[in-house]
């Protein structure tokens, strides 16, 4: 008999976020879990995607895998990654499209990531794996970040801002094409309202910030808000209707924003005398005799 010792299984861990501005994943730390794809020379391994989960594991190190599958001989593996998005279309095991949907208020960070692999006679990875023999992936964020910021600019302080009901409006869902030099379009022409945080009491020539959401590069961000404009606390002027600002930023990919809405007063209110008629004539003499 001839017994032909199969390779390790494959494993997978997560090296690093390679980004400059982290979106809401701030570093590899906060990725639990991804999606995995491969093929090994063109031969789907994967199928529709295996689930990769941290579950407490160190980075760099063999986290868990839905589907067991083997290093062989002599193979040229390929592997892609994608975590909180689905693969749209996939070829040869691979994705070629990811589709985004935004499900909520606060959108999860959207992060993909390939890896190549080969291996010698023996089924032992000569490349594209760590120390450890695990294929540590290298993401980066398909998404944007957009902040919200409110700044005072009464330089006086008796006037304060309430500022609520602030929000961005923005697409609801997206296909990201791997490869295209405009990788973004919208699915459909659906909408959504991502909600900020208030702010109350902006004192005056201060800043602060709402928070911060992602959104689908490529969108046209629309913002709008609701305030308050107080004197020693008291409002004297309240927004009857949201303040709108309509395509305020259209996002690039793996991109920050920061909208800074400067509020601010008119004019200072001065005095003067009038030049021609500043100061009016005395009335009707009125006589006045005295015995």
């Amino acid at each position: 008999a001839v017994n032909i010792d199969r390779g390790d299984a494959i494993a997978f861990g997560d090296a690093f976020v390679e980004n400059a501005t982290r979106a809401i994943y701030e570093e590899a730390d906060d990725i639990t879990g991804f999606t995995v794809f491969g093929n090994v020379n063109d031969v789907a391994l994967y199928g529709n995607g295996a689930t990769v989960t941290r579950n407490d594991k160190a980075l760099g190190t063999a986290w868990d895998c839905s589907v067991a599958r083997y290093w062989t001989p002599n193979g040229t593996f390929n592997f892609a990654a994608i975590a909180n998005g689905t693969a749209a279309e996939l070829a040869n095991g691979l994705p070629t499209k990811i589709g985004y949907t935004v499900v909520d208020a606060d959108p999860a960070d959207l992060i993909y990531a390939t890896a190549t692999a080969t291996t010698d006679a023996n089924s032992v990875p000569t490349t594209g794996v760590n120390a450890n023999k695990v294929v540590a992936f290298t993401f980066e964020h398909l998404l944007s970040r957009v902040k919200v910021s409110f700044e005072n600019q009464i330089p006086e302080t008796n006037y304060t801002y309430n500022i609520t009901d602030v929000k961005i409006t923005t697409w609801d869902k997206g296909t990201y094409t791997i490869g295209a030099a405009t990788p973004w379009a919208q699915d459909g022409t659906g909408s959504i309202a991502l909600n900020y945080t208030a702010v109350s009491a902006l004192s005056n020539a201060a800043k602060a910030e709402a928070g911060a959401k992602l959104v689908i590069p490529g969108s046209t961000v629309d913002l709008s808000f609701n305030y308050e404009l107080c004197y020693d606390g008291t409002p004297i002027y309240v927004t009857t209707t949201p303040v709108t600002k309509t395509a305020v930023v259209v996002p690039v990919q793996n991109h920050s924003y920061n909208i800074t809405v400067q509020l601010k007063a008119g004019e200072p209110i001065r005095f003067t005398v009038d030049e021609e008629d500043g100061l009016a004539d005395w009335g009707e003499e009125t006589p006045v005799t005295v015995q």
